[in-house]
């Protein structure tokens, strides 16, 4: 396992590998704890066969005994310090924290031909708007903004054109 603090953000997949070399003795098991307390992995529903755990633990023997624990859409509440504890050794921890990211907020100032900042592949939208060449736009506002003209300083008299690509969704 990593030495130090790790920090991912919310959303994101953590992979906690430990791995154990092959010795004399059977090397048993790995059990896996959060803040001393068992990780509790998620069961698959009979429901939903093409929906993914969030929590799972894979486990490989070969010649060394390796467990990962894998968290899907990682949350603030799954911080904590982690362990992996051989039957047959010592166990190894390290401390996890899940961070609330927020997105930062662009600010574009002065002449421009066209902009385009794409912040997350997954939901994206394109407003196009005819802008003056001294426009001042920000990106971050609610859409409804964008069409109503709120996000321009100005009536659209020159040919400059702005491309703005909006987050619609809420932060986490």
């Amino acid at each position: 396992m990593a030495k130090g603090d790790i920090y991912v953000k919310t959303g994101s997949v953590l992979t906690l590998n430990c791995r154990m070399s092959q010795g004399p003795h059977d090397l048993g098991t790995v059990a896996w704890f959060r803040d001393n307390q068992p990780v509790v992995t998620s069961a698959r529903s009979e429901n939903d066969v093409d929906q993914q755990p969030r929590i799972t633990v894979e486990t490989e023997w070969s010649e060394a005994l390796e467990s990962r624990l894998k968290i899907f859409s990682a949350r603030v509440t799954d911080s904590g310090n982690y362990s992996c504890v051989p039957t047959t050794a010592k166990r190894a921890s390290v401390i996890v924290h899940v961070i609330n990211a927020m997105r930062p907020r662009v600010r574009i100032r002065g002449p421009l031909k066209s902009f385009s900042e794409i912040i997350d592949p997954y939901a994206r939208h394109r407003y196009y708007r005819k802008l003056p060449a001294r426009a001042r736009a920000t990106t971050g506002e609610h859409p409804a903004a964008m069409q109503h003209g709120n996000t321009a300083v100005g009536m659209p008299t020159s040919g400059a054109y702005l491309l703005l690509a909006l987050i619609i969704g809420q932060f986490r």
